[in-house]
């Protein structure tokens, strides 16, 4: 979790690590300071927002907003739905299968 005025990774440093790409890094913190939640400072880098916690979605908003800007995501890296489709399911699958061995050890 980051707090306010925590620092946020460069975009290139952003894509780099997730191995996305910049632009979708760009679009994303776009999105976040244009919801006030992040604030750029032009030669100093990206930060959390002051009280930018109120501003996020909660419970089920925010995993609709997750789960939107992943979509998102993969549609411009070129996947199709069904191939979308397919890795929720496949990440759906391996959730529960976890699920089961934790209750199990």
């Amino acid at each position: 979790m980051l707090a306010d005025g925590d620092t946020l990774p460069s975009v290139r440093q952003l894509a780099q690590d997730t191995r996305v790409n910049p632009n979708t890094v760009v679009k994303a913190y776009s999105e976040l300071e244009n919801e006030g939640v992040i604030t750029s400072v032009h030669g100093k880098g990206t930060f959390v927002a002051y009280g930018a916690e109120e501003r996020l979605p909660a419970g089920s908003e925010q995993v609709t907003h997750a789960l939107r800007n992943a979509v998102r995501m993969a549609r411009d890296a070129g996947m199709s739905a069904e191939q979308v489709r397919q890795l929720l399911e496949d990440e759906l699958r391996l959730a529960a299968n976890n699920e089961l061995r934790g209750m199990s050890g």
